[in-house]
């Protein structure tokens, strides 16, 4: 780092300091902010420190876990209750309405399972849909268990603030928060549409769960200012013995979800 001073300059605030302010004082000063300049954490060193956090993490071969849901529209409250099983590259995803009173609650009643190749949706107005290859990439659960191991490769290391480490995503450019003291997730800010539509979640009620690894009770997004869901963790468990037969698809033909998009745009 560069350091360019002005001499005469420099020379002028010396004999200002010298009538009006303590000289030892100041340079306690000049020592403290150099101090921080040289010393600051360099990214390498934050990733190194995250990665030892959570290596026992990698040890993760099968989740079975409940989230009692809330999602806000306006001033109507939907609950759900969202059923997670993971196993190794396999994963389900029940979303299930908890109120039968609106007709339209029950087809938002959606099923997503990866087999293993394949990620299929389920819903009671589409149907059955087998996602892209681009589409599949938002269902890798590795991104959500294993989040640390994307740091390197999809995030940047911007700066320190308010005690957290903030890291951008090189493509979305969206902002993840990471606690200094306990290097938790406590913050993901989603910009959608031109910031249009930025969403920011925040991970909270952090507790343990296996030995040493912790996971967030609490999930809230909030856009625009105001509540859209809030997630708490009701059940969750780490490896556990989960059938294969949980992640079986049924037979029956399939929609290509962009004929799906198709159909719906003509």
């Amino acid at each position: 780092m560069l350091i360019c001073i002005d001499n005469k300059n420099f020379s002028d605030k010396i004999k200002s300091l010298k009538k009006g302010v303590n000289m030892k004082k100041f340079f306690l000063f000049l020592i403290a902010t150099f101090a921080i300049i040289f010393y600051a954490e360099t990214s390498d060193e934050i990733l190194k420190k995250i990665e030892a956090k959570y290596s026992s993490y990698s040890d993760i071969k099968s989740i079975d876990a409940i989230y009692k849901s809330i999602f806000y529209n306006n001033d109507v409250k939907v609950p759900m209750t969202m059923k997670i099983f993971v196993k190794d590259k396999k994963m389900k995803l029940e979303i299930i309405p908890d109120s039968s009173e609106i007709n339209e609650v029950q087809q938002m009643a959606t099923t997503i399972i990866n087999d293993g190749e394949n990620i299929f949706l389920v819903n009671p107005i589409v149907g059955k849909i087998k996602l892209s290859e681009e589409e599949k990439s938002n269902y890798n659960q590795d991104k959500g268990v294993l989040w640390w191991k994307q740091l390197n490769d999809e995030y940047d290391y911007l700066y320190e603030k308010d005690n957290s480490y903030i890291f951008q995503h090189k493509k979305t450019k969206a902002l993840l928060f990471i606690g200094k003291e306990n290097l938790f997730p406590s913050k993901y800010i989603d910009y959608q549409n031109d910031e249009k539509d930025t969403v920011i979640m925040t991970f909270s009620d952090y507790k343990i769960v296996d030995k040493e690894r912790y996971m967030p009770f609490k999930i809230e997004a909030n856009s625009k200012g105001k509540k859209i869901m809030e997630m708490n963790i009701d059940k969750i468990k780490f490896n556990t013995q989960i059938d294969d037969s949980l992640f079986e698809v049924k037979t029956g033909k399939a929609t290509d979800i962009n004929d799906l998009l198709k159909k719906f745009s003509q």
